[in-house]
């Protein structure tokens, strides 16, 4: 658990919590968005080969 759980959220301008020592469920990095998006470009390229040979 990280001791600055808000430093780097994507939504701290919204919360605008600087003291906060526990996580809150809505804790979201630009890194964390990019892990997302790039697992998500693996899945489809994965289901489009699976596509092209199963016909």
């Amino acid at each position: 658990m990280c001791q600055y759980p808000c430093r780097n959220c994507i939504y701290f301008k919204e919360c605008g919590e600087s003291t906060r020592t526990m996580p809150c469920e809505g804790r979201t990095t630009k890194t964390d968005i990019k892990r997302r998006q790039q697992l998500i470009a693996e899945g489809e390229r994965e289901q489009a080969r699976r596509a092209f040979y199963e016909d």
